[in-house]
């Protein structure tokens, strides 16, 4: 559920712009665990999640006249998300639930309880404050050349907690076990990071014909800083930038029956935001693998980016685009044992790209059909950080379509449509838990869906 709202004034010959939103959302999910080899926390039948937000946004930005020497435009900005969520984790340890007599376990390990503490569950609450103010100013030096400078300060506040909680396991489980935590609280059960940061934008444009322009950009950006708890573990992670350059070429040809455009980028990253691997305390003296959010010491992604548009008659249009990304990090030694540097980035294949075919046309009677079909590819990546062995994605590529008619004089649509048409089967991931064993996700995009629709405009 959310509201939404953005008001216009004039204020003489200047625009004042005010956007307000506010959201509010909840989720929550079953997802029982059945992990192999058998463990431990081998078999989790009872793994529970309930997500609720609300967030709150307010813009607001003064905007100049067009078309002078400079042209401005300055605001500011607030956003502040509240999320609360509570998570069971409940095991048998190994054990099957229920015995041949059909007689439950008498006790479950409660993976989101801890030793000492009250409570089968735990509570995250998290509030994320950003306050910005920003600006930008364009010199119209002639009619084709200008030069942007933007620039922004961002002060974030985050904080976040952990709290146990006690869940009827009757409503859950249908009985009452008795629970057994798996590892201490936590030293730290309460987090706070504030942040600062000043970043700015250089961009310079050039249009070299009526239908040609070249432009540049060098731009600074950040990512604040967080608090993480996963397996009890307070986790802090440090706040992110990054450095990024761009330049390329937009066109249009041929009366605009060919739109080419071209770029190149590079970015530079300081202590990315990244998943990492580590271990936390099982509660037995040993140790299991769990993911947190933590930080690599340089990541850079680099590559070049193309799109053609045709239009060789009307009615039929034809579009690609290709991208290369090469993504590795510069510096990523974790625990001082293991050196990820060098390694790709995550879920970044080398090489993607779209290619579609679009058909609109009206009969004499009326009645339309329209057509639309397209092909998206990724080469091979990995899902998890310097794993490429087991969690090697192949390259792959899938087809869509669609065929729809319209009615003469209507405002109605009909069609059909199939997605992943020849039945493509992909990951999306992996999640290694060491001796325990490995989970394996997947998407319903990775099978094929046909079905039909009926749009009415009014």
């Amino acid at each position: 559920m959310g509201r939404f709202a953005a008001r216009q004034a004039k204020i003489g010959d200047h625009d004042l712009t005010s956007i307000t939103a506010y959201r509010v959302t909840g989720y929550d999910n079953s997802t029982p665990a059945s992990l192999t080899p058998y463990d431990r926390y081998a078999y989790i039948p009872f793994n529970l999640g309930q997500l609720d937000t609300d967030k709150f946004s307010q813009e607001i930005h003064l905007a100049s006249p067009t078309g002078g020497f400079v042209e401005y435009l300055v605001g500011a900005f607030y956003n502040r998300l509240h999320a609360r969520q509570t998570q069971l984790q409940w095991s048998t340890g190994g054990q099957p639930l229920y015995n041949a007599a059909g007689t439950p376990l008498p006790t479950l390990i409660a993976l989101t309880g801890a030793i000492g503490e009250d409570g089968n569950a735990s509570l995250f609450d998290a509030v994320n404050e950003t306050m910005a103010a920003f600006g930008q100013l364009k010199f119209n030096f002639t009619p084709r050349l200008s030069l942007a400078l933007g620039a922004r300060y961002t002060h974030d506040n985050n904080s976040q907690s952990l709290d146990y909680v006690t869940i009827n396991p009757v409503s859950v489980a249908g009985y009452t076990p008795n629970f057994v935590a798996s590892s201490a609280a936590p030293a730290f059960d309460f987090g706070r990071v504030k942040g600062d940061n000043f970043s700015f934008r250089i961009a310079p444009q050039y249009q070299l014909a009526d239908n040609v322009m070249v432009y540049a950009s060098y731009s600074t950006g950040y990512k604040p800083a967080g608090i993480a708890f996963v397996g009890n573990k307070y986790a802090p992670y440090a706040d992110e930038t990054v450095k990024a350059w761009e330049a390329g070429i937009k066109s249009e040809w041929f009366g605009r029956r060919l739109r080419f455009n071209l770029d190149a980028f590079r970015s530079d990253f300081k202590d990315f935001q990244a998943t990492i691997l580590t271990q936390i305390p099982d509660g037995s003296g040993g140790l299991i693998n769990a993911t947190v959010i933590g930080n690599a010491g340089g990541l850079r992604t680099q590559g070049v980016e193309g799109s053609l548009v045709v239009q060789p008659m009307r009615g039929l249009q034809l579009s690609g685009a290709v991208t290369y990304t090469d993504a590795k990090f510069t510096d990523y030694v974790y625990n001082a044992t293991t050196n990820y540097t060098g390694t790709r980035l995550t879920n970044s294949p080398e090489w993607s790209g779209t290619a579609s075919i679009d058909y609109d046309h009206e009969f004499g009677s009326g009645m339309g059909l329209r057509a639309h079909a397209d092909y998206a590819y990724r080469s091979e990546y990995w899902t998890v950080v310097g794993q490429p062995a087991y969690s090697n994605v192949p390259g792959y590529g899938l087809v869509n379509g669609r065929v729809s008619v319209t009615l003469p004089n209507s405002r109605v649509e009909v069609g059909v449509y199939a997605r992943n048409l020849f039945d493509k089967y992909f990951s999306t991931g992996w999640q290694q838990y060491g001796v325990l064993g490995l989970l394996h996700y997947t998407s319903p995009n990775a099978r094929r869906t046909v079905g039909g629709f009926v749009n009415f405009e009014f």
